[in-house]
């Protein structure tokens, strides 16, 4: 049973998708859901995530490739950050956001062992 969910909302910029998504819903990905989330057979299927991590006082951006590593923003980002409609917007169920923080977890577990 869906409980609730989670949006975000993807972008096409040059070629890429893009999800951008707010990380103050109570929900920020680490590295192994975001590569779920990038995946195009398990996830989403995207190029590229962008994560709002500010305030609406002081906006914060943290961008990620398809690995799951953090990189700077680039052109491409901040045009698309600065769209005032997005292409689609997706919502990931809580079971989806249970996936994803179980692989957070156990990525986690693994590179403490």
């Amino acid at each position: 049973m869906v409980t609730g969910m989670f949006s975000a909302k993807i972008y096409h910029m040059e070629q890429q998708e893009i999800l951008v998504l707010d990380g103050t819903q109570g929900f920020l990905p680490g590295t192994a859901a975001i590569q779920r989330i990038c995946s195009r057979g398990l996830g989403v299927g995207l190029d590229r995530v962008i994560i709002f991590t500010g305030t609406e006082q002081h906006p914060s951006f943290r961008a990620y490739t398809t690995d799951g590593v953090e990189t700077e923003l680039t052109a491409a980002d901040m045009r698309v950050l600065a769209r005032s409609q997005y292409d689609i917007e997706v919502r990931f169920t809580n079971y989806f956001i249970g996936v994803l923080r179980e692989l957070d977890a156990a990525a986690e577990e693994q590179a403490t062992a």
